[in-house]
C-alpha cells in the first residue's frame, strides 16, 4: 500500500526522508542530485522517492521526468510517478498524464492508483473509473477501488456500495474494504 511504502522507506532507506525535507531547498545542488536519483538511480524505491521529493518543489521542468517514469518498466518506478503526479500541484499538467495512466498502465493495481490520484486532485473521471474497477476480476482491484471512493467519494457512492457488499463473497478482505468504505461515506449522506 501506499502508506506502508512510505513508513517502509522511511524507516530503511533513512537518504529518503532526509531528501523529501530536504526537496523544498533551492539549492540547486540538491535538485542535481534528486533529477539524478530520479533518472538513473538502479534501485526502484530510491527512484520512486526521489519523484516523490522532486515533486513538492511544484517545479514545471518536471514535467518530462514524469512522462518517462510513467512508462518504465518497473512498477516501483511508475508507482512513484504517479505518487508524484498526485502531489506535484500542477494539475492541469498531471490530470491527462494520470488519466493515461489509469487507463493504460499493465499493472492493475496502479491503474486504480491513476484513478484515485485523479479523485484526488478534484476530476470527476478518477471516480468513474473507480466504479468501474469495482468489476474487475481481481479482488485487490476490487478492493482498492472500494477503498479510494470511501477517501474521495459522494454521498450518492454510499448506497451504491453498500448495494455492492452482498454481492462480493469470493474474499472477506474486499468485504471489509466495500464496509469500511462505505462508513467513511455515510456521514455525507444527507
Amino acid at each position: 500500500s501506499p502508506i506502508g511504502y512510505t513508513l517502509r522507506n522511511r524507516y530503511l532507506n533513512i537518504g529518503i526522508p532526509i531528501a523529501e525535507a530536504l526537496s523544498r531547498d533551492t539549492d540547486p545542488n540538491l535538485r542535481t542530485k534528486l533529477v539524478e536519483l530520479a533518472r538513473w538511480e538502479k534501485e526502484p524505491e530510491v527512484r520512486a522517492a526521489a519523484l516523490v521529493a522532486m515533486a513538492r518543489t511544484q517545479d514545471v521542468r518536471d514535467l518530462d521526468i514524469f512522462r518517462e517514469a510513467l512508462v518504465h518498466l518497473n512498477p516501483a518506478v511508475r508507482f512513484g510517478a504517479i505518487e508524484a503526479l498526485t502531489a506535484w500541484g500542477q494539475p492541469q499538467m498531471s490530470l491527462p498524464l494520470l488519466m493515461a495512466a489509469s487507463e493504460r498502465d499493465y499493472e492493475p493495481i496502479l491503474r486504480v492508483y491513476a484513478a484515485a490520484g485523479i479523485a484526488k486532485l478534484g476530476d470527476t473521471q478518477g471516480l468513474h473509473r473507480l466504479r468501474a474497477f469495482l468489476d474487475d476480476q481481481s479482488w485487490l482491484v476490487r478492493a482498492m477501488a472500494a477503498r479510494y471512493i470511501g477517501e474521495y467519494g459522494t454521498a450518492e457512492d454510499y448506497d451504491f456500495l453498500v448495494a455492492r457488499i452482498g454481492r462480493e463473497q469470493s474474499n472477506d478482505f474486499t468485504v471489509a474494504e466495500f464496509c469500511i468504505a462505505a462508513l467513511k461515506l455515510f456521514p455525507k449522506k444527507p
